[in-house]
């Protein structure tokens, strides 16, 4: 799949999304899949499965350089460095479209619903301000949407979850974790896999290669750009990747970025929404306060004719700040 490369002549979009990571993703699928135009900027590129290091015989050398979870260690023209000087652990991070869903396990647990209520009942941190129920209706969406593989019914969760596919076997090693369990009288269920266990949409069968957080091979693992990307592109979304955006805001007129592969975040009547998902930003500029990964808009940080409005993608949230957008609101641009 290519990306499509942008055109010289200007062309109007109702939304613009930054980054095609799985937030960005599920955006554009969701924007475009209202009728909504849809551009999403990518500092990667797409990845073909064939290219994955399990596909050669030296897959263990690939993952420790070009393919290394590590962005610092890798050091590709997508990535970029982070300081990791300080923690205790490193990033999985991979820049390209699906994003770090190229490197996760596609492990899928859902909260239980305690865990919405540790401060009450465990007198710890804070409780969330919604709870299982809430967020049941829109995780049984997410599953379906995706294919995700599991045993339904399990105990610990209250009645109605079931899963599309049937559950990946447990091999040796879960049979003898569970006999275990059993022993000690401990409830176990079978994991439950954003992977599929037969051919679901745009995803093959799981081949058990067992190579999850390198890149999927056999393309079994529900990683974004093989199933909300390909939905949004049917549904008439645009992806342009080797497209990296700076939260940079230039003053107006807008500035024209000399880089083709720089995208300028500017006041302009081209772009009628922005949506950067997962993005940081200073606090200092006009379109991004802070950081925007908590599930609300950020109002305007400065009063100004440069003023904008960027949303995130809580799918709830994001559907109902589009309807209200009015065509006289102040923009963001690329």
């Amino acid at each position: 799949m290519e990306s499509q490369k942008p055109s010289d002549t200007a062309e109007i979009v109702d939304v613009l999304v930054i980054g095609a990571g799985p937030s960005g993703a599920v955006v554009t699928h969701t924007a475009a899949a209202a009728g909504l135009s849809v551009i999403c900027l990518e500092q990667g590129d797409w990845v073909n499965p064939s290219d994955f290091p399990a596909n050669f015989p030296e897959w263990e050398l690939l993952i420790q350089h070009n393919w290394a979870h590590d962005p610092n260690v890798r050091g590709l023209p997508s990535d970029y460095p982070v300081d990791v000087e300080d923690s205790d652990m490193w990033p999985v991070m991979f820049n390209g479209v699906g994003g770090s869903s190229i490197y996760y396990g596609a492990e899928w647990p859902r909260l239980l619903p305690s865990d919405f209520r540790v401060k009450t009942l465990d007198g710890v941190a804070d409780d969330w301000p919604i709870s299982y129920n809430d967020l049941k209706p829109y995780h049984d969406e997410v599953d379906e949407f995706i294919g995700v593989a599991g045993v339904g019914g399990d105990t610990a969760y209250p009645e109605g979850l079931d899963y599309p596919l049937p559950p990946h076997p447990m091999g040796k090693a879960g049979i003898k974790a569970a006999q275990a369990a059993n022993k000690l009288g401990w409830h176990w269920w079978p994991g439950t896999n954003a992977i599929a266990s037969q051919k679901y949409k745009t995803l093959e069968q799981c081949g058990r290669w067992g190579v999850c957080e390198w890149g999927c091979p056999q393309g079994a693992k529900a990683s974004f750009d093989l199933m909300y990307m390909p939905q949004a592109l049917k549904a008439g979304a645009q992806v342009r990747g080797s497209a990296r955006s700076s939260p940079k805001v230039a003053d107006w007129p807008p500035a024209r970025s000399t880089s083709p592969a720089t995208a300028m975040l500017c006041s302009s009547p081209r772009v009628r929404w922005c949506c950067a998902p997962t993005a940081l930003a200073p606090r200092d500029s006009y379109c991004f306060p802070q950081a925007i990964s908590t599930p609300m808009a950020w109002p305007t940080h400065r009063a100004s004719s440069a003023a904008t409005s960027c949303c995130t993608p809580t799918a709830r949230h994001w559907a109902t700040t589009t309807k209200t957008w009015k065509a006289g609101a102040a923009p963001l641009v690329s």
